[in-house]
């Protein structure tokens, strides 16, 4: 779990989040939602990066990061 605390650090050091509240709030309920439909047991930590690039990633430990790119070309949540 160190590793991935460490991974997710050092996007958030070197990356540009999206700070919209009411966006990240809309994607951890979607975050949660996953968690509660599949065997998952580690809590979700999922983060937005302000980047046209279409691209999603994570780490051990639950932490997932989704580019504001990859969420303007999906068309709905499934």
């Amino acid at each position: 779990m160190s590793l991935g605390r460490d991974l997710a650090s050092q996007v958030k050091s070197n990356s540009q989040l999206l700070t919209d509240a009411s966006i990240n709030e809309y994607i951890s309920r979607i975050g949660q939602n996953i968690g509660r439909s599949s065997d998952v047991t580690t809590p979700l930590t999922i983060q937005i990066i302000d980047s046209d690039e279409v691209n999603a990633f994570s780490f051990p430990g639950g932490f997932v990061f989704v580019t504001a790119g990859l969420l303007r070309e999906a068309d709905d949540e499934a």
